[in-house]
């Protein structure tokens, strides 16, 4: 299924998918974390969930939630491989698919997935941007989906995870 955590005002400040609610959820109030998630947890005020069937259901849940933002930022894990741009293709599929502008956050030069960048670059799609460029096109109405990994701060650019108006998290 999907959570939400929201502040103290309702607005939702966090989006994340998991195959157990209860583990994802729970492991955020248990043991030590860095800082950005320490931060996150200290501003959650309510919870809301949505239990689905499948993992398909919960990607089409996921799918509606991005309706709501103009603009779609994606990034993995630092040190990208061909697993993490491969999900944020995906969802920058999913995003273009709905209407929003969206653009992956990618390292280039740190990246292990080089060869997946060049060749989607080679075929004339503008989809990829570095993470500064990135900070820039982030505002109070851009989502961040992050993908490959559940720790903001294990991102390419962890200041977009401040920035962006919401965040969903789609790890395995």
């Amino acid at each position: 299924g999907c959570y939400q955590m929201k502040d103290k005002d309702g607005n939702i400040i966090y989006v994340g998918k998991a195959i157990n609610l209860f583990n994802r959820v729970n492991s955020y109030f248990r043991g030590a974390h860095d800082y950005k998630t320490t931060k996150l947890v200290s501003n959650i005020k309510d919870f809301d969930y949505i239990v689905t069937k499948s993992e398909k259901e919960a990607l089409i849940l996921e799918y509606n939630l991005i309706k709501k933002y103009d603009s779609v930022l994606i990034t993995g894990h630092k040190f990208s491989d061909n697993d993490s741009i491969g999900s944020g293709l995906g969802m920058l599929f999913l995003a273009t698919a709905n209407g929003a502008k969206a653009k992956i956050a990618a390292d280039r030069k740190r990246s292990l997935a080089g060869g997946i960048i060049s060749l989607v670059e080679s075929q004339g799609f503008d989809v990829f941007c570095e993470p500064e460029e990135a900070l820039k096109l982030c505002d109070d109405k851009t989502l961040l989906i992050i993908t490959d990994t559940h720790r903001p701060s294990l991102v390419d650019c962890p200041a977009l995870c401040e920035k962006a108006a919401a965040t969903i998290i789609i790890d395995h």
